[in-house]
């Protein structure tokens, strides 16, 4: 019996289009999850969703609708704001009220503040008006509790007892709509 010799043949895969598919595939997941952690947005603590959905009637005076137009004018109640001065001092009057006046808030546990925007509002005068009525309640806060604001933020970091309790006895409800 003969045997025959078999002859082996070397095949060449190109593995150089494998590294560059590899390569490319590689680049598009860095990509995709360095955009996901860029993300804008403000950041809100919400209340706690309860099982019970409670409806609550708001009167009109209680409610001060802030309006921004896309060229970043204010105004409060269809009334136009020359600075943003202006605005503190309305939204300070407003809280502050305590039903003396008709056309204002009844109490400050009732406010409601509703900021409107124009979806082609400049993004820094949303967050300045924002950060404006943030810190009108803050002050408020402060006054109420008889310090200055910089000490009620301390407090709220260190979650004070009565600093919590006067949060959630009047709390500060701002509605965003776009």
């Amino acid at each position: 019996m003969l045997r025959r010799k078999k002859k082996l043949i070397n095949i060449a895969f190109p593995l150089g289009a494998l590294a560059d598919i590899a390569f490319l595939l590689l680049i598009f997941f860095l990509l995709c999850a360095m955009l996901k952690h860029k993300e804008k947005g403000l950041s809100f603590f919400l209340p706690k969703n309860t099982a019970l959905k409670q409806h609550t009637l708001v009167r009109a005076e209680d409610i001060l609708t802030i309006t921004i137009d896309e060229q970043g004018h204010t105004s409060i109640d269809k009334k136009d704001l020359l600075h943003f001065s202006c605005l503190k001092k309305q939204v300070h009057a407003f809280l502050c009220n305590y039903g003396k006046e008709k056309t204002l808030s009844s109490s400050p546990k009732n406010v409601h503040i509703f900021i409107k925007n124009h979806p082609k509002t400049p993004y820094q005068c949303y967050i300045k008006t924002l950060d404006i009525v943030k810190q009108v309640y803050a002050t408020f806060y402060a006054q109420k509790l008889g310090i200055n604001s910089k000490q009620f933020e301390q407090k709220k970091k260190n979650l004070d007892k009565n600093t919590i309790k006067l949060l959630q006895h009047i709390p500060m409800r701002i509605v965003l709509v776009d």
